[in-house]
């Protein structure tokens, strides 16, 4: 039976865990996970499965994707549960009722695996996951503030460029942290990987503005305004204060959405 609880009830970890593992009030698991993002991996004491293993059993992927863009390259997304299990393990054992989810998570942990070689600088293990996928070069996880393409001008050179050019088909315009790969490279002074970069960048580099990380699966990022992420699956609103940081607020999370300090 579904876990119930007053209204007028402050929400806790404990009860959010208990509204995922039930597979209910998902606005109201967002809403939490919105002022309390480093709580989706915590495992509360007598529990074996966090709030995201809980979130990819049930397979709720358009959840999950949204929580997912609240991070900037500070999760490990291969965090296990007590009974070492990843995100991936459970999408695995649920593959035929949540074959969505499966695909997802999947890809996820591909493109993790690709983004975490590129910041790495290690090229051969890119070269070679590119060789199964070229789709890799256009492609990130939600929480990465970067692309492949960004990565090579950080952190390689023009043999590299040139290198994984013959490889692939890079999109020029795609934006990290709000740079075109371009911009970032004169921005770095990396005047050779700039000569290269220039003729092959079709539109002029936007102007500076402040970038929402996208969604897997996106080959092109959109720049949008920075703000409070969208709930598009639920009709609650989104309080309308500034956030700060996130310091622990006091939440009554009624059927209205209202955040109280």
């Amino acid at each position: 039976s579904k876990f119930s609880m007053s209204d007028s009830s402050p929400a806790t970890l404990s009860t959010v865990t208990q509204w995922a593992k039930s597979g209910c009030d998902w606005e109201r698991v967002y809403r939490y996970l919105f002022v309390y993002p480093n709580e989706l991996f915590q495992v509360l004491d007598g529990r074996r499965w966090s709030i995201a293993h809980q979130i990819v059993y049930h397979g709720n992927v358009k959840l999950l994707k949204q929580i997912l863009s609240l991070f900037t390259d500070n999760i490990d997304i291969r965090t296990e549960s007590l009974d070492h299990k990843t995100l991936l393990d459970v999408a695995t054992e649920r593959k035929q009722e949540c074959a969505e989810m499966y695909d997802y998570v999947k890809k996820l942990f591909q493109q993790d695996e690709f983004i975490n070689a590129a910041k790495a600088s290690n090229w051969s293990k890119v070269q070679a996951m590119l060789a199964k996928n070229s789709d890799l070069a256009n492609l990130k996880p939600p929480y990465s503030p970067y692309f492949l393409i960004h990565y090579i001008v950080m952190n390689g050179d023009k043999k590299v460029l040139t290198d994984l050019q013959n490889r692939c088909s890079f999109n020029m315009n795609v934006r990290g942290n709000n740079e075109t790969p371009l911009a970032l490279a004169k921005r770095l002074k990396k005047t050779e990987l700039s000569e290269i970069l220039e003729p092959i960048t079709d539109q002029p580099i936007p102007s500076q503005r402040p970038m929402v990380p996208d969604l897997i699966g996106s080959k092109v990022s959109t720049s949008q305004p920075n703000q409070i992420p969208s709930t598009t699956f639920s009709s609650l609103p989104i309080p309308s204060q500034k956030l700060i940081g996130f310091q622990r607020l006091l939440l009554d999370i009624n059927n209205n959405g209202d955040f109280t300090v």
